[in-house]
């Protein structure tokens, strides 16, 4: 005998007006910030499609669908509602500054630029606005202008970590030391935890020569995060600096453990190898580096080196070449080209560069003036916040 269940009237009303009552678009805008946080991006979007069909001028609903195609890292999708946004609110503050940062992001720093300023002149207090804009001026050589405005934002918020860190790179490239130590110091000093804050003053450190605080600093980076292949590339580069090879070689490799499709280490350990004069191992080394990026800057400039040191001028002309084609806004190759037709006494093809060489950079070279250089350029680089 099957026992059937009885609901009373007003329990079935009840039952039924939960189960079809909708969600609200306020309750759908939270639920679509709860899966952003937690990198549900796919349910977020569906969730703000839902909210846009319904109210198509929900400013919000369109901003966070720019940010969760941010995140997705489908910039163009972004940049769509972005520009949708300000089509409804043309002077709404997140949408301004979203396409701001990724106009930047893509390279496109004038267009960035604008959206920025447009910002400033209805809140000259945005702190996104105020970084922004000066990391382009930055870009674009104008450390004057970015001074200022990374001092403006300062005086906004003292602790601000984005303007310490580009003061101090700022200074660092005007050569006033002091001034740049104080700014990457006191982010440090701020925020003791944070591991980019300890490489950069580690990579300053190692800039001006201060091996033994530049070594400190980033093993203390490096125990905040074991895993930013950054550190060990810097402590590999001062190492290799040093010529104390083996902790350079245990660093580089470290990087490779980590990320073995970071093309930075084969080239350090190709420069490591040069020293040591294993040419081959170093060869192997730019040979794998190619095949990762064989637009990587100055991989064929090192090949050539290695060819020209194997005594194989046939194969370093070869790649000097390569290195002119594949870069050439960067006079090195050029140099290294004309160093070859010196050292093998073509005097027709040592002539042509030469001509290359004045007409592009405007630089006179005389046969005196060229000289091979096995020993490559090596520099640790600070990250802009």
């Amino acid at each position: 005998m099957i026992n059937l269940i009885k609901y009373s009237p007003l329990f079935l009303i009840l039952s039924i007006f939960s189960f079809t009552f909708p969600q609200s678009n306020a309750n759908k805008l939270e639920s679509a910030k709860r899966f952003l946080l937690s990198e549900d991006y796919n349910s977020a979007i569906v969730l703000l499609d839902e909210i846009t069909k319904e109210n198509p001028d929900d400013i919000e609903a369109i901003n966070l669908l720019a940010k969760v195609y941010t995140k997705l890292n489908l910039l163009d999708e972004a940049i769509k509602f972005y520009r949708e946004s300000l089509n409804r609110e043309p002077e709404n503050e997140d949408a301004l500054v979203g396409l701001g940062q990724l106009l930047f992001f893509t390279g496109r720093y004038d267009q960035a630029e604008t959206y920025l300023r447009e910002t400033l002149r209805n809140d000259n207090t945005s702190e996104e606005a105020l970084s922004m804009l000066g990391k382009i001026r930055m870009v674009k050589g104008d450390y004057l202008e970015a001074e200022s405005i990374f001092l403006n934002l300062i005086e906004i918020d003292s602790t601000n970590s984005e303007a310490l860190t580009n003061l101090g790179i700022i200074y660092q490239q005007q050569g006033r030391v002091l001034r740049a130590e104080y700014y990457f110091r006191k982010e440090v000093d701020h925020y003791p935890d944070d591991e980019l804050a300890r490489l950069n003053l580690g990579v300053f450190y190692g800039s001006i020569g201060e091996f033994h605080k530049a070594i400190i600093e980033l093993n203390k980076a490096a125990e905040l995060n074991p895993e930013d292949e950054n550190i060990y590339i810097s402590l590999g580069i001062f190492y290799l600096q040093k010529e104390i090879f083996g902790e350079a070689e245990k660093n580089f490799r470290k990087v490779l453990s980590l990320n073995k499709f970071n093309p930075d280490p084969y080239f350090y350990l190709a420069m490591l190898k040069i020293q040591q004069d294993s040419l081959d191992t170093a060869l192997l080394y730019t040979k794998k580096l190619t095949v990762l990026n064989d637009e990587y800057p100055q991989v064929h400039l090192v090949m050539s080196n290695i060819f020209l040191l194997k005594e194989d001028y046939t194969n370093a002309i070869y790649h000097a070449n390569i290195e002119i084609e594949k870069h050439p806004g960067n006079i090195e190759g050029y140099i290294m080209l004309a160093g070859l037709y010196y050292y093998v006494n073509d005097e027709f093809n040592f002539n042509k560069v030469k001509e290359q060489i004045q007409k592009l950079f405007g630089r006179e070279i005389r046969k005196e003036d060229v000289k091979i250089n096995n020993k490559m350029k090596l520099e640790s680089e600070l990250i802009l916040k």
